[in-house]
């Protein structure tokens, strides 16, 4: 994308940590709205589709009706009258004691593309992933990764009171597959409770693109549509 007039000026900045849910896993099987997969007004910079540069929401996938959360996101943000940008960090698979390993590599990665937004308001961070917790370990430790985590990018911005929107992982993922589901959702609602600037989100019995654990485009839409109202 071509640095002009004022698309870097005064966006609704957004920080994304999250697994495939939110990353890259739209829905092959249901045509999403063009505008969820094609909006020159939001811009995204993502970690594994954007190729490290700023460009305008659009499809990446080679399904060319695939969207994600995050573009049915902006286009809720873009609703309520915002002008989105997206930093989204985030990794399929991988269980939280990564993410707060990685903490330095997410803020390093986040902090330049925050500083090439002009006057950017920055509005909250969001924090999809869990799957990986209640399919492997305990999911005990779900809580005091991400709490590390989330205080260190808040340092890492100067934002003491970023607001934090935890979208908590579906009830209904198969319980043979997930056997610390029960777990990790507690750790989450305990997250939550703890941290005074914090909000949850859960989309109610979602269904799945894959059968398994990556929710399909009405269930990532119903979803974006109870974060858009929180930032």
């Amino acid at each position: 994308m071509t640095k002009v007039d004022d698309v870097y000026w005064k966006r609704d900045l957004i920080l994304v940590v999250s697994q495939s849910n939110a990353l890259w896993s739209g829905d092959p099987i249901t045509a999403w709205p063009p505008r969820e997969r094609e909006d020159r007004s939001s811009l995204w910079v993502n970690m594994n589709l954007a190729l490290g540069a700023w460009s305008y929401v659009r499809t990446y996938d080679v399904i060319s009706n695939r969207g994600t959360l995050i573009h049915s996101l902006c286009a809720r943000m873009r609703d309520r009258g915002m002008r989105p940008a997206v930093i989204h960090y985030g990794s399929g698979g991988t269980h939280s004691s990564v993410f707060y390993a990685d903490r330095a590599t997410i803020s390093g990665w986040m902090l330049p593309f925050a500083a090439q937004q002009v006057t950017p308001n920055i509005r909250a961070l969001l924090w999809y992933q869990g799957e990986t917790d209640a399919q492997a370990g305990d999911g005990t430790s779900w809580q005091s990764n991400v709490a590390g985590t989330v205080a260190h990018l808040r340092t890492a911005f100067a934002l003491p009171n970023l607001p934090l929107i935890v979208v908590k992982i579906p009830s209904n993922m198969s319980g043979a597959i997930f056997p610390y589901l029960a777990a990790t959702r507690a750790a989450q609602d305990a997250l939550v409770a703890a941290d005074a600037h914090a909000q949850m989100v859960e989309c109610a019995n979602p269904t799945y693109a894959d059968g398994v654990v990556h929710l399909d485009q009405p269930s990532l839409d119903r979803t974006a549509n109870l974060i858009a109202p929180l930032i």
